[in-house]
């Protein structure tokens, strides 16, 4: 009987929140039954049957928070999966499940793209621990500290709460989902800006300009580079205030969404739900057309 680690955390998550009961079943039941590093058959008939009732898939797909991805063979990946169960997939390992681990992944393609991920999450924490390295002089003192640093695994970006952490985490997954890599990140110099314009701005209008700056393309001229921003900061006030963006945030969204689908059963429709990330992004996009179109 294999054994995995589950993410207590993700009660707390509205993601996970807003599944129902037999969508809830759905996902443990894929965790659970995926092969050793998240790819899963996809057999819906074998999944209704062990769950005891049937699964809207579609629906199912698009609430999981893109934490699902559907490869070319039509099997379903946990795209976390890999990062939250193994801390070592060195090709140097000499341990019999690690080489198992990594054959696997090669066998569906995906062994760069883990260990791309899993090569940002060392350097962020070889980073943090020499840090604290700097900070504190006595040796003794050092190995207390080291030993008692939280390990950035799955989700870590999400944990931290600080306006600074929060705009670092958003660069960082916008820029995961474009490029599908890492980003390279001057902690000292990015988190001085950062700074700089939380002293002038509101947390959620820098998020804003953020969204725009990849959503629109703005920043692309620059690579998405975090300090390239400087150059493109006056036009995208400017876009802003154009733009006359709304607030609905993703609590209020997730009302919205649950109404549609609410009606959607009532009265047999298939309105589009989209996960707010989507339909956030598709909003910007419409919304920078209209005002480039009318300027």
């Amino acid at each position: 009987m294999s054994k995995r680690y589950t993410d207590t955390e993700k009660w707390k998550k509205q993601w996970f929140r807003a599944l129902t009961t037999v969508e809830k079943s759905a996902w443990f039941f894929i965790t659970e039954q995926c092969d050793n590093v998240g790819v899963w058959d996809a057999d819906k008939e074998a999944a209704e049957f062990m769950i005891g009732d049937k699964v809207d898939w579609k629906v199912f797909i698009e609430k999981v928070h893109n934490n699902i991805e559907i490869l070319d063979n039509d099997k379903w990946w946990l795209k976390d999966f890999c990062k939250y169960q193994y801390t070592d997939l060195s090709p140097k390992s000499k341990s019999p499940p690690i080489i198992s681990h990594i054959k696997l992944l090669k066998k569906h393609g995906l062994y760069e793209r883990v260990m791309k991920d899993l090569k940002g999450i060392e350097s962020l924490n070889k980073g943090l621990k020499e840090k604290v390295k700097t900070k504190v002089k006595n040796k003794e003192k050092v190995k207390e500290y080291i030993s008692e640093l939280p390990i950035i695994e799955n989700e870590s970006y999400e944990k931290e709460e600080k306006p600074q952490k929060v705009i670092e985490n958003m660069y960082f997954k916008l820029f995961g989902e474009l490029f599908k890599d890492v980003p390279n990140y001057n902690y000292s110099a990015c988190r001085k800006l950062i700074n700089k314009y939380l002293k002038d701005y509101e947390l959620e209008k820098i998020k804003q300009l953020i969204n725009i700056w990849f959503y629109c393309k703005i920043g692309e001229w620059h690579g998405y580079n975090f300090l390239s921003i400087q150059k493109d900061w006056n036009r995208l006030l400017i876009i802003y205030k154009n733009m006359d963006l709304d607030s609905v945030n993703e609590d209020e969204y997730g009302i919205y969404k649950k109404n549609i689908m609410f009606l959607n059963e009532q009265y047999n429709k298939t309105n589009e739900v989209k996960c707010y990330e989507e339909w956030r992004k598709e909003n910007i996009k419409q919304k920078f057309t209209n005002v480039s179109a009318s300027g």
